[in-house]
C-alpha cells in the first residue's frame, strides 16, 4: 500500500493539465490504494473532473479498466445532475423573484454553467444565494411559500442560525433533490458584525454585479472580481482547504474565461486581511495549472522562502479524510492552544456552548426556558460521536501529519510562528 501524501500528490498530478504523471507510481498502486482514492475523489468531487483530465491530459496513461468505468459513470451522472441543479436553481430564482427579493447566485452555480467547459465537471453540493440582510427572514419565508421546505437535518432557529453561519438552515427543494442555502452575508459572522457590512458586500459588490442568462431567464451572479475572492476567503479562512481541490479548477477556468480587475482585487485582499490566503491559493494553482493571467503588481512583496513549503503542506490538505475534517481541525485547535488553561477553556466552551448554538442546533428559541434541554443532547452527541472520532484521529499517524500541515499553514496565514506540538 502507497503512503497516503504519496497517494494524493498523485492524484493532483492527474488533475492537473499541465504536470505530468509518473506511470511507475500509477503502477504501483495496489487494490487498497485505488479503493481509498475512489473514496477521496468521490468525498471531495472530482470523480468527473479527473475523467475529463485523464482524457485530454493523460490519455497515454494506462489506469485500471474498473478505474476508468468509474469516473465515466460518475461523469454521465454528473451530467444529468447538472441538468437537474440548473432547473433548481431556476426555480429558486423565480420563486424570489416574484416575492421582490433581489439576490446574487453565488459561488459553484456561477462557475459550473459559465466558466467550466462542461457544467458536469463542477458538480455543486447546494445552491446558494446571498440576499441582502434586511430582508434574509423575508427570503426565508419566501422560498417555504414557494415550496421549498425544512431539511430535518437542520432543525435550527434562524435568527440564531443567522448569527452563527453566514447563512440560514438549509432548505430543500420542492423536489427534495437539492440543498439551498440562503446567505445573509459572504463572511463567516466570526469574521464580522451581525449589524455591520462585511468587507465583500459594501453597496458596490451589488452595483457591480453581472446578470448571464440560464434558459430564458436571466440571473444575477457576483463580478468575476468578487467571486474569485470570494472563492479564495471560502477555501482558505472558512475551510483551510478541506473542500477539495476543485478550488484550482474554479479559479483557473474563471481565470480563462473572464477579466479580473486586479488592482480591485488586491485592494480588497489588503483590506480584509487575505494578501497571505490569496497568493498562496493563486501560486498552488499556478503550481497545478499552470501560468495565469494574473497580476500581481500591488499583491506587494510576496517572495517568502517558505512559500514552497507552503505549498506543498496545503496541497496535501486539499485531499485530507472529508469525514474527519473537522476533528483534524479541532485537534489542531487545541493543539495550538499556548497553556494548558487555554485548552482547558476551548474544551470548556465545545461542553457548553453558548445559548445561541444550541438555539441553532436544535431549534429551540434561545429565549425559551427548554432552551437547556439542548445540553444533555450536546453532551450525549459529543460522547457517541465527537469524543470517539476525536481519540480516532489521536491514534491515526496520517491524521497527526495533516493536523501538522494545517498547523503551518494557519500559521504562516495569519504570521505568527506556532507553538512546539503536544504529543498525545
Amino acid at each position: 500500500m502507497t503512503a497516503p501524501a504519496t497517494r494524493h500528490a498523485l492524484v493532483l498530478d492527474m488533475l492537473s493539465p499541465t504536470r505530468s504523471v509518473d506511470q511507475a507510481a500509477i503502477a504501483a498502486l495496489d487494490a487498497t490504494d485505488w479503493a481509498a482514492i475512489e473514496s477521496t475523489i468521490k468525498s471531495h468531487r472530482i470523480a468527473p473532473l479527473l475523467h475529463w483530465q485523464l482524457q485530454h491530459h493523460h490519455a497515454l496513461l494506462t489506469i485500471p479498466a474498473p478505474f476508468r468505468a468509474l469516473l465515466e459513470a460518475s461523469f454521465k451522472r454528473a451530467t444529468l445532475r447538472a441538468l437537474e441543479l440548473q432547473r433548481e436553481l431556476t426555480v429558486l430564482h423565480r420563486v424570489l423573484e416574484d416575492a421582490g427579493i433581489a439576490h446574487l447566485s453565488l459561488k459553484g452555480s456561477f462557475l459550473a454553467f459559465h466558466s467550466y467547459p462542461k457544467a458536469a465537471l463542477r458538480p455543486l453540493r447546494d445552491l446558494d444565494v446571498l440576499v441582502h440582510k434586511k430582508q434574509v427572514l423575508a427570503a426565508y419565508q419566501a422560498a417555504l411559500n414557494g415550496g421549498l421546505k425544512r431539511n430535518e437535518k437542520y432543525p435550527g432557529d434562524p435568527l440564531a442560525y443567522m448569527k452563527l453561519a453566514q447563512h440560514l438552515p438549509p432548505l430543500l427543494s420542492a423536489s427534495g433533490r437539492a440543498n439551498v442555502e440562503i446567505h445573509a452575508q459572504l463572511l463567516h459572522p466570526g469574521m464580522v458584525a451581525l449589524d455591520e457590512p462585511d468587507a465583500l458586500e459594501e453597496t458596490r459588490l451589488w452595483e457591480r454585479s453581472i446578470t448571464r442568462s440560464m434558459g430564458t431567464d436571466t440571473l444575477r451572479f457576483l463580478a468575476p472580481t468578487d467571486l474569485l475572492l470570494h472563492l479564495i476567503v471560502h477555501a482558505v479562512d472558512h475551510h483551510q482547504f478541506d473542500n477539495g481541490p476543485l478550488i484550482l479548477s474554479d479559479i483557473a477556468y474563471l481565470l480563462e474565461r473572464e477579466r479580473i480587475d486586479w488592482p480591485g482585487f488586491w485592494q480588497s485582499a489588503h483590506a480584509g486581511n487575505w494578501i497571505k490566503s490569496s497568493v498562496l491559493t493563486l501560486k498552488m494553482t499556478e503550481r497545478y495549472w499552470g501560468p495565469q493571467p494574473i497580476d500581481w503588481q500591488d499583491a506587494g512583496p510576496i517572495e517568502d522562502a517558505s512559500l514552497p513549503m507552503i505549498i506543498e503542506s496545503a496541497s496535501l490538505l486539499m485531499l485530507r479524510d472529508y469525514d474527519t475534517r473537522s476533528d483534524t481541525r479541532l485537534t489542531q485547535m487545541l493543539d495550538d492552544k499556548a497553556s494548558w488553561r487555554a485548552r482547558f477553556a476551548f474544551v470548556l466552551s465545545k461542553v457548553f456552548p453558548s445559548r445561541v448554538t444550541l438555539a441553532s442546533l436544535f431549534g429551540t428559541p434561545v429565549n425559551s426556558p427548554l432552551i437547556y434541554l439542548g445540553y444533555p443532547r450536546k453532551w450525549w452527541s459529543l460522547i457517541t460521536h465527537r469524543l470517539p472520532s476525536m481519540l480516532a484521529v489521536q491514534q491515526n499517524p496520517e491524521a497527526h501529519a495533516e493536523t501538522r500541515r494545517l498547523s503551518e499553514v494557519q500559521h504562516w496565514i495569519h504570521g505568527d510562528h506556532p507553538p512546539p506540538h503536544h504529543h498525545h
